[in-house]
């Protein structure tokens, strides 16, 4: 019986202090008092505007990063919108679109974890229009910029063929023959590639 009416008490013991008016009487820390708190719309837009300068500052900044890690990825959600729209752009035959959407990406967030793909692409998107010239400069930006990205290595490969096609066979063997060194690592079909096409230029 004991055991039964002991756990009894206290939850009626815990429920009356819980229901203590006076817990309720909290001591107000804000700046706002009670009477003027959000009277007016602008009022409340005030108060959202503080909310969101208080996330941005703690959580999208370099200052904030020591506290919250994922600061980056705040800036990163309008580059992957670019991004995507680009490659939707892209495989749809919509290459100004898609020229578009992969420049602004690289002018507005050059840091973007997308970004070598980004110039990758855009190199892509001017081969598919004829300009060769361009696309060029857009895949050796691709290796020299983002050298550590994700598509260096396709970068260098086509920047490669792009010379090829530009009859510039000199460059071209120069790129194709230092594919290994400039990325051991890279996957084993672009290593065959770059050394397939070095062979047939006749590349020493």
């Amino acid at each position: 019986m004991k055991k039964i009416l002991i756990p009894a008490l206290l939850l009626v013991a815990a429920f009356f202090t819980a229901c203590n008016p006076d817990r309720l009487d909290i001591p107000q820390k804000g700046v706002v008092l009670t009477d003027e708190f959000y009277q007016t719309d602008e009022d409340c837009e005030g108060a959202l505007v503080a909310a969101y300068q208080g996330v941005l500052y703690n959580v999208c900044t370099e200052e904030g990063a020591s506290i919250y890690a994922p600061y980056r990825a705040c800036f990163d959600l309008p580059g992957d919108d670019m991004y995507a729209a680009g490659m939707q752009a892209y495989n749809s035959g919509l290459n100004d679109e898609a020229e578009l959407a992969f420049k602004n990406i690289l002018s507005q967030y050059p840091k973007h974890g997308l970004a070598s793909n980004a110039q990758y692409w855009l190199g892509e998107v001017y081969t598919k229009q004829g300009d060769l010239n361009n696309a060029k400069i857009a895949f050796k930006n691709g290796y020299q910029n983002y050298k550590n990205g994700n598509k260096a290595p396709d970068s260098l490969y086509r920047l490669g063929i792009t010379l090829e096609n530009l009859k510039d066979n000199k460059s071209a063997c120069i790129v194709f023959m230092s594919f290994d060194v400039e990325f051991p690592k890279a996957n084993a079909e672009l290593k065959r590639k770059a050394a397939a096409e070095a062979k047939k230029l006749g590349c020493k």
